[in-house]
């Protein structure tokens, strides 16, 4: 999905998808597991519901922060307590001046 990424860019939308259509979801995340295996999310907006997908515009410097691979997918729950999951993918972190 994403070529290149650094740490602390925030020039980055990160997206993820579910293989449901997810109208009616109260909560959209993209969940991550981050090289050190710190785990975490970021709130998510749907970005096309009928495909399934959502998005997470990085706004902060401190969003992505350490170097190597990340597992990100999608976790979105409705309001009948029902959750679904998307396909983890990887994302591969490099510090800012490194030969990637």
């Amino acid at each position: 999905m994403i070529k290149t990424v650094y740490e602390g860019q925030t020039e980055l939308t990160l997206r993820a998808k579910t293989e449901v259509d997810i109208q009616g979801a109260i909560a959209t995340l993209i969940k991550y597991i981050k090289p050190d295996e710190t785990t975490g999310s970021f709130a998510a907006s749907i970005e096309n519901a009928y495909k399934g997908i959502i998005s997470y515009e990085v706004v902060d410097e401190n969003d992505i922060v350490g170097v190597g691979k990340w597992i990100l997918w999608a976790h979105v729950t409705f309001s009948n307590g029902k959750v679904a999951a998307g396909k983890p993918y990887t994302m591969e972190v490099s510090k800012e001046g490194s030969i990637c």
